[in-house]
């Protein structure tokens, strides 16, 4: 059946029932919307993104035989209510004719798929800019770990300052990586890809960790000794007296 045959077919019901749970676009409840035929439809897949419940048409949820005979027996026993639903069924389908659909594709769709672009590349541009300092952190930081364990005051408080600075670049990284807009970064090959930074933070973490670690160490035990009655050692050669 197609057509003249089937446009009639569709317009000589009382009632149009969608049953399945897993219809993705639903042109067959926009066809009969499009008939002037009231519209029952499972509240699952695209059907909802079609139907206004109670407004343009019927939802229910998937296995609810009994709401799904109440609602036809009410528009069965009610013409004049069935007729209301029908011409609101009718008014929501012209809305997505070609003049209509295309409308909302030029000055609504695109328009967003152009600010999503954007704001996707802006949050890329910022992740790799925060991967790119995390990185340096941890290069700066282990070295200033190193000469802090030797007694270099100087390098200490910095690597204290840098690693307050790495704690918030990770939570900062952390809460970007979970937007939709950067949870694709492309692939190694692209000139965009995040991929080279990640693996030059994995390689140096583990060092960063171990020099932090040894530098805390050394406070940890210098400030025991100190507590004990030893004497402060002297400062790193090079250092100001």
């Amino acid at each position: 059946m197609s057509g003249v045959e089937l446009s009639r077919a569709f317009a000589a019901a009382d009632v149009f029932v969608m049953p399945s749970d897993s219809e993705t676009l639903g042109f067959v409840v926009l066809e009969s919307m499009a008939s002037g035929v009231p519209v029952v439809g499972c509240n699952r897949g695209g059907i909802p993104s079609l139907i206004d419940d109670n407004e343009t048409g019927f939802l229910f949820e998937p296995g609810d035989t009994a709401e799904v005979a109440r609602i036809i027996t009410k528009l069965i026993d009610e013409p004049q209510y069935a007729d209301s639903m029908a011409a609101a069924a009718r008014a929501e389908a012209e809305r997505w004719g070609w003049e209509g659909a295309t409308k909302n594709l030029r000055e609504v769709q695109y328009l967003q798929a152009v600010r999503n672009h954007r704001e996707r590349q802006k949050d890329v541009r910022t992740l790799r800019q925060k991967l790119t300092r995390y990185t340096d952190i941890l290069f700066k930081g282990s070295r200033a770990d190193v000469f802090a364990f030797f007694g270099d005051r100087a390098a200490e408080q910095e690597a204290e300052a840098l690693e307050k600075e790495e704690w918030k670049l990770m939570d900062d990284i952390e809460t970007l990586e979970k937007k939709p807009t950067t949870r694709q970064l492309f692939g190694w090959l692209s000139a965009r890809s995040t991929a080279p930074l990640r693996l030059a933070t994995v390689l140096l973490f583990p060092w960063r960790f171990f020099t932090s670690l040894l530098r805390k160490l050394r406070k940890v035990v210098l400030g025991g000794t100190l507590g004990s009655g030893g004497t402060e050692p002297p400062p790193a050669l090079g250092s100001a007296a």
